[in-house]
């Protein structure tokens, strides 16, 4: 599957919502910084890729019968 991280609404709607949430923890000033600006990022990037995931288990799992 390609990614385009960059483009994507579901990332850009996560990131926006970080970013709203470390301008009200840390104000406009700290949250501008570089390196929580990166976190940030790689933050949404990560959830991004998770939302991408099928939520069935792939392949065969073996299944238990205990209950």
């Amino acid at each position: 599957m390609p990614e385009h991280t960059d483009d994507d609404p579901a990332r850009e709607a996560v990131l926006d919502e970080l970013r709203r949430n470390a301008i009200e923890t840390y104000g406009e000033e700290r949250a501008a910084e570089r390196l929580l600006q990166l976190l940030m990022e790689s933050t949404a990037t990560a959830i991004w890729r998770v939302s991408q995931e099928p939520i069935e288990p792939s392949g065969h799992e073996p299944v238990s019968r205990h209950a």
